[in-house]
């Protein structure tokens, strides 16, 4: 178990990695691309709603049915 909650950790970890890693180059994005707010604001928010898409079927059963004993 000890090493599933590690991995979880780590796969967390890169994925915040990830979107601040994006931040910064979203001025430089808008102005080669023409981009308008709410478009740079769609490249901000796509990684956080990639997760909770499959997140939601997988959360329902889990509280409907708890947690494995």
């Amino acid at each position: 178990m000890r090493r599933l909650v590690f991995l979880l950790y780590a796969f967390h970890f890169l994925v915040a990695a990830d979107g601040n890693a994006v931040i910064p180059l979203v001025p430089t994005y808008t102005a080669s691309y023409g981009l308008s707010v709410f478009e740079a604001g769609l490249i901000v928010a796509a990684p956080a709603f990639a997760m909770l898409v499959p997140s939601l079927p997988v959360d329902l059963p889990s509280d409907r049915w708890g947690p494995a004993r």
